[in-house]
């Protein structure tokens, strides 16, 4: 009988082959696993950035043509109380702005307005001087990581100006 020349792999080699195949592919998906982590990750904390900076925005806006009635100099509070002048209309309102489940809400008589898109998680106005007052927001971040936030602080000077 004559033996016959077949080429292949048997099972054992088929097996081995198998299982490194199995160990690369577990590598490169751990490997994409932590990088759509990363990239979520830095979406995330770069919406927190920018609901925080709208609100900063949006509240030093209300202020640069301000009196403020509260807090006293000297003092910080979470909430304030204003005077603002437009000076389009050349008329004054009283406005306020507090923080509530996430939202900074500014009060006019028009209505209010929320800013922050639920992540705010504390507004601090220290009133430094009778022109000057330092803003400090804390904002969460969307994927809701314990402990994951972050803290923007802006000086605002504020005060009427001269309409007459």
């Amino acid at each position: 009988m004559a033996v016959k020349n077949e080429q292949g792999f048997t099972i054992v080699e088929l097996v081995i082959g198998i299982a490194i195949m199995g160990l690369i592919m577990a590598a490169v998906f751990g490997v994409l696993s932590s990088s759509v982590t990363t990239r979520n990750y830095g979406m995330n904390q770069e919406a927190s950035f920018t609901q925080a900076r709208t609100v900063m925005s949006a509240v030093a806006d209300e202020l640069r043509h301000a009196t403020i009635s509260s807090p006293a100099v000297g003092a910080s509070a979470n909430a304030i109380q204003y005077t603002y002048h437009n000076i389009a209309a050349n008329t004054d309102e009283n406005r306020s702005i507090s923080l509530s489940g996430g939202y900074v809400t500014i009060v006019r008589a028009s209505g209010s307005q929320q800013l922050g898109g639920g992540l705010i998680q504390t507004i601090t106005f220290n009133r430094e001087s009778a022109s000057l007052v330092t803003l400090t927001v804390t904002a969460a971040s969307q994927a809701g990581n314990a402990g994951a936030s972050l803290n923007l602080e802006s000086k605002i000077r504020y005060g009427p100006i001269n309409r007459y």
